[in-house]
């Protein structure tokens, strides 16, 4: 074995790592496109490797080693995954590895480095759905006509209005038709752009060259150092269009058609798998036969080198006559979200070519990623290991170039965990144009994958105008070999049967893992696996079998310390087999929990309950006998162990039971509630605990309570309620409503009387407005009573979680928004608060602790205290939460406040939270405001408003806050055309008595009078219909991100703000005079009506067309909706969902989890979560 020192060690290489320019002190930049499937660290292949060398890599806080065990890992590079959470934004700094080689100095690589790490987007998330461009980047012109009195010293300025994440050297890339400006952000400007503004400058030459037109468009795209792009959603800017005549002899533009109509906006949608058509007419007065027209297609992607078709040529035949380019569908498909200018000259014999305006269009749709590649010899999906090479072939693209740096990359992970990686990069070269670039993997190469799932794919970066351009093609997946085969999972001794590990029980010299196959032979190896959630909690080793421990399974001792190190964790164990080099197989894995799990004692029940959801108790169905409380067997009852059942209502009474012999480990149905106590209870609640004294020592419980309603008179469904319950928890303002009402059996309304649990008296009325969503709400009439769940639907960004009726959770939608429940929260059934942010989700316990995950930046709460919450609620990047002693928490992004500032930390009066997009708010006892986050959007409350005393409530908007003070009067703060200052016709109003909804920029309210008034952006429902603002029947509001709605007491809707987007609702629905309910997601509405089924309107992407599943929407009792989704809840316990299939609008995938257990009605489970809550949050008993 070789003893040579390994010598001039390379540098790590880090495939997605960039390039910062200016480089100041860094190695580079990890944008996050580099962390979102773990950060790969690739150390090179050192001189002389051998076997036994350990090398291991220092970075972001932690440690990855790998010893050299097989000669196939020989000069080779070691290939390390970093998982995500490990990576965290800024400075990364003292990375570097070590090579150690038994008897020698380790040797380190230098110069040790620091890597700037940017996981945030310029601009953020687009707040406002839509194709109208991205709602944070925003400009302004100082002129919109540029004609010939524009002299060649002159300039068209642009003024980039402040962006989020603002950052020193971001590169904004400025379009003005077909020409572009790029400007590097200076330090200046990120650190103090009100005194150092962005200003863009578009000179006469440029202007001239982008040519003239009737609607030349402008805008801007910012791809900041690190080379992350906005929210792929919208990319750019809206455009702003300009009309510029500098010549004044240009012809006329030409028109650009889909399905034979003109139009400035191509929608993919619309287009099919159509050719765009770019039409010349030839009018007698420009032209004549034989004149030569060459058209130009300029298309500018959303992010990459501009697509140029042309110049196309045709020559004139007929005049007058028209000529039809054709832009061939894939060129127009490759510049989705983005924009071209197309334009032609006229060249005829003898004169000088005549240019012709230039016609702007915006192209909207889904951005297509480059097709998947295909491997020649693996036809079928499965590459023989034996191939001499594989041949992978990148098919043509759109805009390729000979440049273009196209890497083919192969990964794969071994069931242990393990990346097994191959990459080519190198430039296109010259490739003809439509054939595809092949590449070659060698034998020796393809050996490495045996056995493995492998995804194929390859990575194209290009550079245009100094901004690099990073593509991902979709993948290829294929076999490799054969699949090796899987075996038994390896077992510790020391775990109970729900798989976990209590570090007390385990001895001082580690825990006992047992490998368990046992087709073994002599000189095989067993590599085994220890990995725990915590730095410094992962172990690896093998075992190499002899005569006597061949065929059988074998037991290994992992350390204690690891075991002790993941404690509250978690840790996957797991082993594979070799036999001379070659591996055998992988096993499963083994996911252990690690620490002590209480025993947990299931709920008691009374059997005679009745209702729906069995919440309802007749005294008179349990005469003589008594009430039979049921403990399942569950309970794990011994013969001796006593039981005492409490019973709580009016009074409270305990009843014991020594469990017999006979009931040991058997369901309980001994034991009775007289009728007498029963029939006490009557027209109240009562609530149904026990505990447990064992015999063999210890007490167990008390259980979890459930609740009864107790009444002599109930008639079976002669009462309906509709409507949602409120959720205040989301980041999104809009989307939420409160008013339910009360129907007959006949959907005639009716009075009925209502309650919180909480409350002491009954309140009768037809609707009620829901202002305390987390507790159940009662409704009763003479002869029938519901109780109804506390809200139990929650939605962000991207996914939506629903609480089901026995306490625990289930999601859809993105998977790394939070729709992937992480094991340690989805094993828990007493939730009962779930909070959002725009990729995150926090839920709230009955015993007030708090947990978060997700993908943004409240998904870690870092060193928070968890425990002693009554409340959580969310913005887009931080969570708020207020504690039972009247202090706030915050965690996640500090630009959304996840920063308490010192003055609000130090408050323990808190009674409310609220929250914007970017900041929250909170309201003391006293009725003052104190409001942080950002701060110039709404964290930066004037102090006029700061010093009031009477404020009752506060309502947010994207970046603004309305408040409404206890004499009717409206305060507001923030950006003026949000909403953030009122008018003053509405500001000297003194009778208004709700803030009822909001929209990304504008709010409504509504004066005692009935009437409701607007203020904000127009284009966002600012400003309301005067035919509407003189009605005085409105029952609710309802919103989408820039449109309202407004139902009536007749039953009808009117709408107003973006038509596309809610504002205009469709004739056949506005005639309905039977809407109970309209809620809103980004950019449509859904409305139930009395008959329980569902219309809607708006943005068909967006949940605004329910046509094809309008057979599945009946029975319809309440409707939520998420930024892109609805959500309905029916009265036989179904979940319904429709609208964007990423973002929350496909549940097929969890039905058999929600179908009969996501309840509009509250069980007495639901019940009793809620009474233990509450009890929490006035104290605790």
């Amino acid at each position: 074995m070789s003893t040579t020192a390994p010598q001039a060690l390379k540098s790590l290489y880090i495939p997605a790592m960039t390039t910062l320019k200016p480089t100041e002190h860094y190695a580079g930049g990890i944008p996050i496109r580099a962390v979102e499937n773990g950060l790969q660290i690739i150390v090179p292949a050192w001189y002389s490797m051998d076997l036994g060398h350990k090398v291991e890599v220092f970075c972001f806080g932690t440690v990855l080693s790998k010893t050299l065990e097989h000669a196939s890992e020989l000069n080779r590079d070691v290939v390390f995954t970093l998982a995500k959470g490990f990576v965290v934004d800024g400075d990364a700094a003292d990375i570097y590895y070590k090579i150690t080689i038994k008897n020698q100095v380790p040797e380190e690589s230098k110069p040790r480095w620091t890597l700037l790490v940017k996981l945030t987007r310029p601009g953020e998330y687009d707040d406002i759905g839509g194709d109208d461009g991205h709602s944070d980047f925003n400009f302004t012109l100082d002129r919109y006509v540029v004609d010939d009195k524009f002299m060649p010293n002159d300039v068209v300025t642009m003024r980039i209005v402040t962006y989020r994440n603002l950052t020193k050297y971001d590169r904004i890339r400025c379009r003005w038709g077909s020409q572009e400006v790029v400007h590097d952000v200076t330090p200046e400007q990120a650190l103090d752009p009100l005194n150092h503004p962005i200003d863009i400058f578009f000179n006469y030459n440029l202007i001239k060259a982008a040519g003239d037109g009737s609607a030349v468009a402008v805008a801007f795209q910012v791809v900041d150092r690190c080379g992350n792009y906005p929210d792929e959603r919208a990319p750019w800017s809206a455009l702003q269009r300009v009309v510029v005549d500098m010549n004044g002899d240009r012809l006329d533009s030409p028109l650009v058609l889909v399905k034979g109509q003109p139009t400035d906006r191509v929608d993919l949608d619309t287009l099919g798998d159509d050719d765009v058509i770019v039409r010349v007419y030839t009018t007698a007065k420009d032209f004549t036969v034989k004149d030569e027209v060459l058209l130009t297609w300029t298309g500018t992607p959303a992010q990459g080198p501009q697509i140029i078709v042309g110049p196309l040529s045709k020559t004139v035949d007929f005049v007058p006559f028209q000529l039809d380019f054709i832009i061939p569908n894939e060129a127009v498909r490759a510049i989705a979200k983005g924009s071209a200018s197309v334009g032609f000259i006229r060249r005829r014999e003898g004169e000088s070519d005549r240019p012709s305006k230039n016609a702007s269009v915006s192209v909207v749709g889904d951005i297509s990623q480059l097709l998947a590649p295909t491997v020649d010899e693996a036809p079928g999906g499965t590459l023989p290991v034996d191939t001499p090479w594989a041949t992978v072939s990148a098919p043509w693209y759109v805009g390729r170039n000979g440049s273009d740096l196209l890497n083919v990359i192969w990964e794969a992970k071994a069931p242990g965990g393990d990346p097994v990686y191959y990459e080519d990069p190198r430039p296109v070269g010259n490739v003809a144009e439509g054939e595809p670039v092949l590449r070659n993997v060698s034998k020796t190469e393809i050996q490495r994958f045996d056995g493995l799932s492998v995804k194929v794919y390859y990575v194209v970066t290009n550079r245009d105008n100094l901004l690099l351009s990073v593509r991902e093609s979709l993948p290829f997946i294929m076999q490799v070999g054969v699949a090796k085969p899987t075996f038994d999972r390896p077992e510790v001794v020391e775990a109970d049967d729900n798989d976990v590990l209590d570090p007390d029980n385990v001895p001082p010299t580690g825990a006992t893992l047992v490998l368990t196959h046992t087709g073994t032979q002599d000189k095989d190896r067993f590599n085994f696996n220890w990995k725990g959630s915590a730095s410094g909690g992962s172990f690896s080793d093998h075992i190499d079998l002899i005569p006597v421990t061949a065929g059988k399974p074998v037991r290994v001792t992992v350390p204690k310390q690891y075991v002790t190190a993941n404690r509250d964790g978690t840790v996957t164990a797991d082993y594979k087999i070799e036999r001379g080099g070659e591996t055998l197989g992988y096993s499963q894995e083994l996911k252990l929990r690690i620490g002590v799990v209480e025993f947990k004692l299931p709920v008691a029940t009374f059997s005679e309950a009745t209702g729906a959801q069995k919440d309802q108790l007749n005294p008179d169905d349990i005469y003589p006998n008594g009430a039979t409380v049921v403990i399942a067997a569950t309970a794990l009852l011994k013969e001796d162990d006593e039981i005492t059942v409490t019973v709580e209502g009016k009074t409270t009474t305990t009843h014991p039971h020594k469990v017999l012999w006979a009931e040991a480990g058997k369901e309980l149905t001994s034991i009775k509630i007289p009728h007498a106590r029963i029939e006490a209870e009557d027209g109240g609640e009562i609530a149904l605990s026990y505990k447990v004294d064992r015999k063999a020592g210890g007490t167990d419980g008390p259980s979890d309570p459930t609740v009864y309603d107790v009444r002599k008179v109930v008639v079976k469904d002669k009462l309906k309620v509709l409507g949602a319950r409120l959720n205040h928890n989301r980041y999104e303002a809009f989307g939420t409503t409160r008013i339910l009402s009360a129907f007959s059996d006949t959907d005639q309304p009716i009075e009925a009387e209502w309650k919180y649990s909480s409350d002491i008296d009954w309140k009768t009325a037809s609707t009620w407005s829901d202002d305390s969503p987390n507790e159940p709400l009662h409704v009763r009439t003479a002869d029938a009573q519901l109780t109804l769940n506390p809200v139990n639907i929650t939605a962000n960004g991207s996914a939506i979680l629903a609480q089901r009726d026995e306490g625990d959770l289930v999601g859809w939608g993105k998977a790394e928004s939070g729709a992937n429940i992480p094991p340690h929260i989805a094993l828990l059934k007493d939730i009962v608060g779930v909070s959002a942010t725009n990729a995150d989700f926090a839920i709230r316990r009955a015993d007030g602790e708090v947990l978060a995950w997700g993908g943004g930046g409240g998904g870690d709460m870092g060193n928070t205290n968890p425990f002693g919450f009554t409340e959580v609620i969310g913005n887009l990047a931080a969570f708020a939460g207020l504690k039972g002693t009247g202090a706030i928490t915050t965690w996640g992004s500090e630009d959304s406040g996840g920063t308490l500032p010192a003055p609000i930390s130090a408050l323990t009066d808190i009674v409310r939270l609220f929250s914007n997009t970017w900041n929250f708010a909170a309201l003391r006892a006293n009725g003052k405001v104190v409001a942080w986050g950002r701060t110039q959007p709404g964290g930066g409350m004037p102090p006029e408003i700061g010093d009031l005393t009477d404020i009752a409530t506060l309502l947010g908007n994207n970046v603004d806050f309305a408040g409404l003070r206890n004499h009717g009067q409206l305060v507001s703060w923030s950006i003026e055309s949000n909403g953030g200052e009122l008018p003053q016709a509405i500001a000297d109003l003194t009778d208004v008595i709700e803030l009822s909804a909001s929209s990304a920029k504008a709010f409504t309210a509504k004066r005692i009078t009935g009437q409701l008034v607007a203020w904000g952006s127009e284009s966002f429902g600012g400003t309301i219909d005067p035919v509407i603002a003189e009605l005085k029947d409105i029952v609710e509001v309802s919103s989408t991100a820039n449109a309202f709605a407004a139902r009536r007491t007749n039953g009808r809707v009117m709408a107003w703000g973006s038509e596309l987007n809610g504002g205009k609702i469709p004739p056949e629905i506005a005639l309905m005079d039977d809407i109970v309910q309209v809620c809103g997601s980004s950019l449509a509405f859904a409305a139930l009506r009395k008959n329980g089924t569902v219309v809607a309107w708006g943005n068909a992407n967006y949940g605004g067309d329910v046509s094809p599943l309008a057979d599945q929407l009946v029975k319809v009792q309440a409707l939520y909706s998420g930024h892109a989704s609805f959500i309905a809840l029916t009265a036989d316990g179904r979940v319904v969902t429709w609208g964007d299939p990423r973002f929350g609008g496909d549940s097929s995938a969890v039905q058999d989890r929600l179908r009969g257990q996501v309840s509009y009605l509250a069980s007495p489970v639901s019940r009793g979560l809620a009474l233990k809550a509450r009890r929490f949050k006035e104290g605790g008993r």
